[in-house]
């Protein structure tokens, strides 16, 4: 901990589907801090799975280890697009910021087997909307209600209430 200051980490997923390959790009920046400029890079271990659309594990966790300013990691045989679980079970202290639409989101905060993406991608996602939601308001314009998100929190409920004992 000699160095001031949390990472950013910015994550970028391209998928080919001929190709049946996930390219997933990390990249990492700390910003300046008093006395300290121009950092080098860290090594950061970013926990990874992907998801495919029923909210199976395609690729269980696998721990990437971020040591350059960017690099590329390459995910073969991976038989549709997936969503990535990112950091999970909060694997490095970072600020992450990722190309995950809101769809990707709702479908984390519902699916992911990893707790730590669940809450983070409601978070995330419910931070997204009240901000869409404020400058709407902010505008003059009318606010609009995400039902798509009111039925993924309905199904975190339902979730909850068919096994109560789970560990979610």
């Amino acid at each position: 901990y000699s160095l001031a200051g949390t990472p950013e980490v910015t994550a970028q997923t391209h998928y080919d589907a001929t190709a049946k390959r996930l390219t997933l790009t990390l990249s990492q920046h700390c910003p300046d801090t008093p006395n300290q400029t121009d950092k080098p890079p860290m090594f950061i271990p970013v926990a990874v799975g992907l998801l495919g659309p029923n909210g199976d594990d395609l690729i269980g966790t696998q721990i990437l280890p971020l040591k350059d300013r960017s690099e590329n990691f390459i995910f073969d045989n991976i038989p549709s697009r997936p969503v990535p679980s990112l950091l999970r079970n909060f694997s490095a202290p970072v600020r992450m910021t990722t190309d995950l639409s809101e769809d990707d989101l709702r479908f984390l905060m519902v699916h992911d087997t990893d707790g730590f993406n669940r809450w983070e991608s409601a978070q995330n996602l419910s931070l997204r909307l009240i901000n869409r939601m404020l400058d709407a308001a902010e505008a003059g314009h009318a606010t609009v209600v995400d039902h798509a998100y009111l039925d993924s929190v309905g199904s975190l409920f339902e979730q909850a209430l068919d096994n109560p004992s789970a560990d979610k």
